[in-house]
């Protein structure tokens, strides 16, 4: 189906946004922290030149209505992605309230977090994303009782200094569809399976440009069980996520100081630009 008038001015906001992204005021609640950190090392196979997001946590299952809800994703090769310069990720939770049709709730009250990375983070191991978001916020400003059909959906971006490459869109994002239901398992990420989700594989081309290029690989094309979650893995990630059930004073990270202050300084989007990047992955729905 072609995409509504709605989501294509989605599209445009997204582009325009891109350039003033630096400038954004930061936007993250005081409610939620966040962490990412890096694997223990781990055998990360996969086509050459690519890097893979796998998602640990939420999978395709039912879950119970809690207060809190993990969020755990896997960067296979993010030295790949550092190539093409510093990039942000950010993860959200969407609520579908119609089967297909999303649920229309406030970006602001669910995005879990969004910040800069560049490659004096990473080492050559898989990088983990832990999340324990707030899921109280989830119902904040929206008609429905946060049961149903939800979606985690992820976004990287990268935001070229050149400004030739300003006007064009450097983004990849994806999805996994969970149903929240009083009937549902505990979310507990002792439970996840030891295979992760495959996500996005994305292969980074080798040109002259000096602007970012990519393509995003089909699905099948990754390795998605490379990252091993072993009971000793699921446990160290499960002390992470109980670690961060309770506020912190500030979100933690591998970053050195100086990265530290780089995300404090640019961390902030806007909600419009965080609304049109969900908007613009829901989308996915009808092409």
């Amino acid at each position: 189906m072609q995409l509504s008038s709605k989501l294509l001015s989605a599209v445009w906001l997204v582009t325009a946004a891109v350039s003033s992204l630096g400038q954004a005021q930061a936007t993250t609640s005081a409610t939620t922290t966040s962490a990412a950190t890096a694997s223990t090392p781990a055998t990360s196979t996969g086509v050459p030149n690519t890097f893979e997001i796998d998602v640990i946590y939420p999978r395709n299952e039912t879950y119970n209505a809690t207060d809190t809800f993990p969020v755990v994703v896997a960067i296979q090769r993010p030295l790949v992605a550092s190539q093409m310069g510093k990039f942000r990720f950010g993860t959200y939770i969407m609520p579908y309230s119609r089967g297909d049709n999303p649920g229309g709730i406030d970006v602001g009250d669910t995005m879990n977090w969004i910040r800069p990375y560049n490659a004096t983070v990473f080492t050559d191991d898989p990088f983990f994303v832990i999340e324990n978001t707030d899921a109280t916020r989830w119902r904040e400003g929206v008609d429905y009782d946060g049961r149903g059909l939800h979606a985690l959906i992820w976004s990287m971006s990268w935001y070229p200094d050149l400004e030739e490459c300003k006007q064009k869109k450097y983004y990849v994002s994806g999805r996994i569809f969970f149903t929240i239901d009083d009937e549902g398992v505990n979310p507990n990420i002792l439970d996840a399976a030891e295979c992760p989700f495959e996500g996005s594989v994305v292969q980074v081309n080798n040109n002259t440009e000096s602007c970012p290029a990519f393509t995003v690989l089909g699905k099948g094309t990754g390795n998605p069980c490379a990252i091993k979650i072993d009971a000793a893995k699921a446990t160290s990630i499960s002390s992470q996520i109980a670690s961060l059930a309770t506020p912190a004073p500030a979100a933690t990270t591998t970053a050195t100081k100086d990265d530290k202050d780089s995300a404090a300084g640019s961390l902030g989007i806007s909600i419009a630009l965080a609304q049109a990047v969900v908007l613009v992955s829901a989308s996915l729905l009808w092409m």
